[in-house]
């Protein structure tokens, strides 16, 4: 069947209006294809942007705090895509800002866990998501991830890391998923890892870039 849910969490425009869930602003869509979120199975993600809202959430980072801007719209439906979310997956999400992709999987998968380091980030994620059931939005920093509630079958990070994110690859369960963009600059790609057993492989799934989240940079090399 076919899920048309409106417009989820917050995604803040240069008019300084915030969308809230169940209030259709922007004129976005996402659409799940496939099962529906009470039954088990991978779901396909795709999301739209209307004409008129191309400069506000289309082909660029929307910045929501200094140095941290939400993913564009087609890099999280892609990653979503690669991930294969399923309706039984517990989930992390490493940076989930203010709340926007958090909202997305709390309608497809069973349990989110957000994390956000940044402390009005924080905030506005908790306000959106009040009214999820499914998600917690918890506060710590991001290159730790949240063993609280590990293992999780599948790891969302929203933003840029320079270094594999071993500690977060730490954190899934056998058959557990971890997505991200890997990379500071525009040669980076999208990343699937995929755990089995005490085995990690990732593989390269699409270019894209986005901005380094706090903790993933890598260490400078000091040269002598």
């Amino acid at each position: 069947g076919r899920l048309e849910p409106e417009v989820v969490g917050p995604r803040r425009g240069d008019t300084g209006q915030v969308d809230r869930p169940g209030h259709d602003t922007t004129g976005q869509r996402e659409r799940h294809t496939g099962e529906h979120r009470d039954r088990a199975g991978p779901a396909h993600v795709e999301v739209t942007d209307g004409p008129r809202h191309q400069r506000l959430v289309g082909p660029v980072d929307l910045p929501v705090a200094p140095g941290r801007s939400l993913f564009k719209t087609r890099v999280l439906a892609k990653l979503l895509q690669a991930a294969g979310v399923a309706a039984t997956d517990r989930v992390l999400v490493v940076g989930c800002a203010t709340g926007y992709g958090a909202a997305i999987l709390a309608r497809i998968a069973a349990k989110v866990v957000a994390l956000e380091e940044n402390a009005e980030l924080a905030r506005s994620a908790r306000e959106a998501l009040a009214d999820r059931s499914n998600v917690e939005v918890v506060s710590g920093p991001l290159k730790s991830g949240w063993t609280a509630a590990a293992p999780y079958d599948l790891i969302v990070v929203e933003g840029a890391t320079e270094v594999v994110p071993d500690a977060l690859l730490g954190q899934l369960s056998d058959g557990g998923r971890l997505v991200c963009v890997q990379g500071g600059d525009q040669a980076a790609k999208a990343m699937l890892y995929l755990r089995t057993g005490g085995e990690v492989s990732g593989r390269a799934v699409f270019d894209a870039a986005a901005p380094v989240l706090p903790g993933f940079a890598k260490t400078p090399a000091f040269a002598f």
